[in-house]
This record gives structure tokens, sequence and C-alpha cells, in this order.
């Protein structure tokens, strides 16, 4: 049992069991934290609690993650629907970006450090 600390750049080895007891406020901190079963070609298994009030605005995104790592989606996880909601907060901003994939990246080099 661990913290969002535990989540990330720790290697723990020989976890089999993740148990989270809350839904992480992001999608990417769920990830991470599932990832401690995953370490060096092992494999384990992870239970997370997801309380429908609560953890409904990241229903879809679970979706997304479940149907990409070819999981089964509960049934009761669908019924909260499927939309994943752009981020945005009033102190940092959006969490999120509109990507021109066609545009070609530019090289910037610089001459010297007073540049």
């Amino acid at each position: 049992m661990a913290t969002d600390v535990a989540a990330r750049g720790l290697d723990i080895p020989n976890v089999e069991v993740v148990i989270n007891y809350s839904f992480p406020l992001t999608i990417e901190d769920y990830v991470h934290r599932i990832g401690r079963t995953g370490r060096a070609g092992k494999s384990g298994i992870s239970h997370t609690m997801f309380v429908g009030a609560r953890d409904k605005p990241r229903a879809g995104e679970l979706i997304n993650v479940l149907s990409e790592a070819n999981q089964k989606v509960p049934e009761e996880l669908l019924a909260f629907g499927t939309t994943v909601k752009k981020k945005e907060s009033k102190v940092y901003g959006a969490h999120f970006r509109e990507v021109d994939f066609t545009q070609k990246a530019t090289k910037v080099t610089f001459d010297s450090d007073s540049e």
C-alpha cells in the first residue's frame, strides 16, 4: 500500500497486486499506479475502486485505457458514458493542446550564450 509518491520513479520489484482504494485524479496517475505490477516483463493484477458520483468525469478516459490494453470494459463502467472532457484549471490553464500534425517542425539554433 502506498501513496501517489510510489506511483512514479521508484523501482519496487516483485509487486504482484495493486489495490487503488480511490481512483487517481488523473488517468496518467492511474496508469503509473497500475504499472507497478508490470515491471521487467512481469505481470500482476490491479483492482481499482471506482465510485460513480466522484469518479464519473474520468470514466471515458478509463474506458479508453482499458480498451487500448485489450482489457474487458465492464458494462457498469460503460453506463457512465465514454465522454472525455478537456481539462482546464483556473490556476494552471489548459491540460490539452490542439496540435496541427500536418505542420513541420522548425529547427532552432543558437550561435552564442547571449541568445
